[in-house]
């Protein structure tokens, strides 16, 4: 797995203690917990959210007009006395929708990968991202930092698969992604539309779904039929590979951060193909500099 030192990993970067009680946490001194101008605030410019409901703000709105704030936001000191979001747009907007002029901040100091991070992680635990928003926040932190969807995995409390099958959902066309963030379209759609390889009939069996409301199943079988689904190659499972291979595999696995496989024909035995998977192009240039040794 590769390393990074320059992020956090995730929940064990709060001391094992978990993002709840990170926001939770109590300062050690009642200066830990300052007063400032909301409008002194910006946005968390890594923040993966792009959309906030409008109804849960107007509720939050109206119980801190009734209460305050009764968390303080997390923020990171910026220039000429601003501060950028870490965590809690839902409540600094909210804030500014109830017309308070000054909010509860605790400041901590945050590179800018910890600041997408925390944000990201928030995001997850508190109130869910919406599948889309979810999947360009992995893509992020795996372009940008050069991550494999193993170490993303590993900071944001989520299996490796799920983070692989979260970013293959941005290889749809732009139509189906609008799809599934405003709720027309379910995830489980989504990725049966990945079975088609050609764009047009990824936009033909879109319109069908809306127009006729079809099941994943309905779309699994359509697929089907058609011969949409490629012929799988036969893959070895692991545990039906000699010891001396699975331990193989799991050096290179180990070596590379990210997931290797053996492919090929059964009955061939001592011939196939070893697949190495990659998630973007910058991951494959991260793998193609650990091969080569550049």
């Amino acid at each position: 797995m590769t390393q990074n030192k320059g992020l956090g990993r995730g929940l064990d970067s709060f001391g094992g203690k978990g993002l709840e009680a990170f926001f939770a946490e109590k300062p050690a001194a009642p200066s830990g917990i300052k007063t400032v101008p909301l409008d002194s605030i910006f946005p968390n410019r890594s923040q993966p959210r792009d959309i906030f409901s409008e109804e849960q703000l107007k509720d939050l709105s109206v119980s801190i007009s009734k209460d305050g704030i009764l968390q303080p936001l997390i923020v990171a000191p910026a220039t000429e006395g601003r501060h950028e979001l870490i965590a809690g747009e839902r409540r600094w907007r909210a804030a500014r929708m109830a017309g308070l002029k000054e909010v509860p901040v605790v400041i901590r100091g945050a590179t800018e990968e910890q600041r997408l991070e925390w944000a990201l992680i928030e995001n997850i635990q508190r109130e869910n991202l919406n599948p889309m928003e979810e999947a360009k926040a992995y893509q992020q932190l795996m372009e940008q930092f050069q991550l494999a969807a193993a170490d993303v995995a590993e900071r944001v409390g989520k299996s490796r698969e799920h983070v692989a099958n979260m970013v293959r959902l941005l290889k749809l066309p732009k139509l189906v992604q609008e799809d599934v963030s405003n709720g027309k379209m379910t995830m489980g759609h989504a990725r049966a539309l990945l079975a088609l390889d050609r764009l047009e009939e990824q936009l033909h069996l879109r319109e069908k779904i809306l127009e006729n409301s079809l099941s994943v199943r309905d779309i699994e079988r359509m697929i089907q039929e058609r011969g949409g689904v490629r012929r799988k190659r036969v893959v070895r499972s692991k545990k039906n590979l000699p010891v001396q291979i699975k331990l193989v595999l799991d050096e290179i696995q180990q070596a590379l951060g990210t997931k290797v496989r053996i492919q090929g024909s059964s009955g061939q035995e001592g011939r196939g193909q070893l697949v190495v998977e990659f998630f973007s192009y910058q991951d494959l240039d991260r793998l193609y500099r650990k091969i080569v040794q550049k």
